[in-house]
């Protein structure tokens, strides 16, 4: 992780938890310095299960959580709650939806469920969120 403060990041006391070089580095300044959600999806290459999407996810979303860091209301394996979070948790939170591929699909498009995550990812500069939604198959959404 970087050890130095980006004076271009709000408040000035975020660190950027993706060394430079990162070609996540960045992308996440750029999002965080100009009030924007970032959406990370994690999946496995070969569509396993197993080979620690969770921790990754969970990893990932403390660094990048600016509100306090990630807790029970933050991570979630129901869509629902998700978008929830998504309204009540505070700006600059890391949102995390475990096993996204069971809430969502990708042949259902008209659900609640996929119109509420449609809805949350095309207003996503709104709330200044990071969302990070893990797959064992990315098509699966």
């Amino acid at each position: 992780m970087s050890t130095d403060t980006h004076a271009d990041i709000p408040d000035q006391q975020w660190q950027n938890p993706f060394p430079e070089g990162h070609p996540m580095h960045d992308l996440y300044a750029k999002r965080v310095r100009q009030e924007q959600d970032l959406s990370v999806i994690i999946s496995d290459y070969h569509s396993r299960r197993g080979t620690g999407k969770t921790i990754a996810s969970l990893q990932l979303g403390e660094g990048m959580d600016q509100s306090g860091g990630v807790t029970t209301g933050k991570a979630t394996v129901e869509p629902e709650e998700l978008r929830n979070a998504y309204f009540k948790q505070p700006l600059r939170s890391s949102l995390i939806l475990d096993e996204g591929e069971l809430g969502v699909s990708n042949r259902d498009a008209m659900t609640t469920v996929n119109k509420e995550l449609r809805k949350i990812l095309s207003i996503g500069r709104v709330e200044q969120k990071y969302l990070i939604i893990n797959t064992p198959d990315i098509d699966f959404l």
